[in-house]
Parts: C-alpha cells; structure tokens; sequence
C-alpha cells in the first residue's frame, strides 16, 4: 500500500519574512511588489484574517489590511530555506515531487517497510525536523495517494497534521465542500453547484448520465477524483516535463501592467524551482485564460536552454505583447518545457520561434 505525504509550508515567504525580523512576528506581513500595479506573492496568517489572499493585488490587500507590513520577495532567501528541508525529505526517500518552493509530495513506502514505522509518525518527526533546521513550520497529509494527501495537508493548516487512511479516504472526502476537491475552479464550482452538487460525497454519488450533460468526457475524471482514486506517481526531476506557475485573479484583469507585475513574480518563482530541480528549458510557455473561460497558450522555442528569471521574464512579456489586445483575463501561466538537467554553462541564442 502507498505511503504519500504532502508537505506544505505555513504561508512560507511571509513566515520567513517574520523569523528573519522578529518585531513583524505576530504581526501582519504581505510579501510582494507594493504599488498600485503590485501583486501579493503570500500573505501572513495575521494579515489572511483581514482578507488578504496571495495573488491579490497588492493595493486591495493593503486596503483590507492598512496595518499590514510590506515585505520585497528575497526569492535567494526562500531558495535556501528550500533546500534545507529538501535535504530532510532526502533522509528518508529519493521520490521527491517539489511542485513549489514551500510545497512538496514524497512517496515514502519504501521507508515505512523498510524501518517498520508508520507514515504518521514519520510525517511528525519530518515537520519536527524542518521547524528545528528552518524556524518555520510546515502542514502536512499523509494518504494512500496524492489527490488526498494534497487535500488533507490543507486540513489542519497551520503547523497541523492530517492522516487518512485507506479505509478512511471516501469518508474524508465525503462532507468537504465541492470546491474543496483538488483542480476544481470557481467556473466549475458554479457548474457543480448548479446541478445541486454541493459536497464531494454528492458527486462522487451522482447519476453518471447526468453529470456527462454538463461535463461530457470529463464526468468520468470528476467522479474519480470525488471518490479518491488517484494513481498517479510521484515523479522525481527526472519525471518532470515542465515547470510552472500560475496565478487565477480575484478579479478579472484588462490592465497589462498588472499582467506583466503577475508575470515578473511567476518568472522568479520558475526560475528558483529550476535551480532546485537542477534543470534547465528551452522553451516557454505563456497560458492565458479570459473571462469567458476560453484558454491559450503562446510559446518561444530557444536555441539554447535558459533558467534564469530574467530571461525567463524577458520571453513571456515578449509572448504576452505579441498578443496584441486582450479581454479581461482571470488566470495568467508561465512555464518552462524541453527540460534537461543544468550541467553546463549557460549558452543562449537570441533568435527564437513562437508556437501557438
């Protein structure tokens, strides 16, 4: 039986942010770039209980919460502190899956036979570890595949701990509210809510044949999901194909400034998750989704692979200009593809191809 934690650090730029300056620590933090045009990167648990919310923009988060304390991301920073509780995971398995700097899945089956104790108590000592090397704490969840154990991370957040078992699973997932289940948004939470499907347990119970009249093929892939079935594996950097971030506004944004702010914070974010990763891309990719829930994606294929934030910047805002005009956009991605490890100096050639 698969053992899977998901281990997500508590609001991690801003809790690093307050253990690096004691007198913010209790205190309302926001991390990001400030201004008008800024976008909040995290937000402390202090400044949450005002509203505040990563990828809002900085101006309403500080609306929210005027007392709050604004913080430059110090992505170097993060980076270390990253890798610090990279080398605890590493104590205990190589099926690493980073998804972000603060946010990891480790398959540790392996580990739990082997030394005959229970992915429970691993979990604990894990969070105890990184608490003690970082100053920082970290959620997690521990379940019999990813799509529970992500859930279950969230559960009990901050510095708290969620096991499900096997038994457990469906009876966990049951009484969660539907927008609770991992990859659903909020167009198809509306979607959901308007057929009368309000929890998980309800649509894991839904009439099948009713359920395709709104979803088409993908009723199949939602009902899965609500009943917790996940099989998917978890993929070391040598199972990575892309790497990626992106941001769903809690507006729907026309301005393109706001646009290239969310990308030169996306940009930094990639580029720290490559260093992690060791890896490098040759192409990026821009994803736009608008208001109408239409989707596209740009992309550049480079001669020679780049990771750097700059660069990385440099291309998506070429991508994003290219566009021309745009409709209001709710959600805006970045990624990097064409990935090989990162051995060699850096040789990058300027001319480049874009794919739609």
């Amino acid at each position: 039986m698969r053992k899977i934690l998901h281990v997500d650090m508590d609001a991690f730029y801003a809790s690093v942010e307050q253990r690096d300056h004691p007198q913010w620590r209790g205190r309302p933090v926001l991390v990001g770039g400030d201004g008008r045009r800024g976008v909040v990167c995290a937000a402390s648990y202090e400044a949450r209980q005002f509203g505040a919310r990563s990828a809002m923009p900085m101006h309403k988060a500080r609306s929210l919460c005027p007392e709050a304390i604004v913080a430059p991301p110090r992505f170097s920073v993060y980076q270390q502190v990253s890798d610090d509780i990279q080398s605890i995971f590493r104590q205990y398995t190589e099926k690493i899956e980073p998804i972000a700097l603060d946010e990891s899945f480790l398959d540790v089956s392996q580990h739990c036979e082997e030394h005959s104790v229970k992915a429970g108590v691993l979990a604990r000592d894990i969070r105890r570890q990184i608490q003690q090397k970082t100053g920082c704490t970290a959620s997690a969840g521990v379940a019999p595949n990813k799509l529970v154990a992500k859930i279950a991370s969230g559960f009990h957040k901050p510095n708290g701990l969620t096991i499900v078992t096997p038994e457990q699973v469906e009876g966990f997932l049951a009484s969660l509210s539907i927008g609770e289940l991992w990859g659903v948004g909020p167009v198809n939470e509306r979607r959901f809510l308007s057929l009368g499907v309000t929890t998980i347990g309800q649509l894991a119970a839904f009439d099948p044949g009713a359920l395709s009249q709104q979803f088409g093929h993908w009723a199949p892939y939602w009902q899965k999901l609500a009943r917790g079935q996940d099989d998917r594996e978890v993929e070391s950097s040598r199972g990575t194909k892309s790497v990626s971030s992106e941001i769903t506004f809690d507006e729907n944004v026309e301005s393109r400034a706001r646009l290239l702010e969310a990308l030169a914070a996306q940009s930094e974010q990639v580029s720290q998750r490559l260093q992690q990763l060791a890896l490098q891309g040759r192409t990026v990719i821009l994803k736009l989704r608008f208001a109408d829930f239409a989707t596209i994606t740009r992309s550049s294929s480079l001669r020679g692979p780049l990771w750097e934030g700059p660069l990385l910047y440099g291309r998506a805002r070429q991508l994003l200009e290219n566009q021309g005009e745009l409709p209001a956009v709710r959600l805006i991605g970045l990624g990097v593809s064409n990935l090989s490890s990162r051995h060699a100096p850096l040789q990058l050639e300027l001319d480049f191809e874009e794919h739609s």
